[in-house]
């Protein structure tokens, strides 16, 4: 990821005017469409293997991305872009709701013990 973004090591202090902004939220985009192939590749092995019924997928993320909002970059400001993450759950199993959509704040604090209770 630093040869994408440069330097992401504490302290950095990278602004707008340092970064072609532009760029950085196309590789970024890049990176995500990468983790959605490969995803999609994972889902199909479980489909084709005939396991994809007997599986729960959570994808989520430890921190957001603020990439040159408020002329940020990295994830040290409270910013919503750097403290919104992902929160995916996908399954069959009992208590995982079929094509729904939350908006409600959800904290992935809880996130293991949830897993744990399935």
């Amino acid at each position: 990821i630093d040869n994408h973004f440069g330097s992401t090591s504490a302290g950095s202090s990278r602004s707008t005017g340092e970064v072609n902004v532009t760029q950085t939220r196309i590789e970024y985009a890049a990176l995500l469409e990468t983790i959605d192939t490969k995803l999609a590749r994972f889902w199909n092995f479980l489909e084709g293997n005939g396991v994809y019924n007997d599986t729960v997928i959570f994808l989520f993320a430890d921190h957001g991305e603020n990439l040159g909002d408020h002329t940020q970059f990295d994830k040290g400001l409270p910013w919503e872009a750097s403290v919104r993450v992902p929160l995916i759950v996908a399954g069959l199993a009992d208590g995982i709701a079929q094509n729904r959509l939350e908006h409600a704040p959800v904290s992935t604090l809880s996130v293991t013990a949830t897993i744990l209770e399935l």
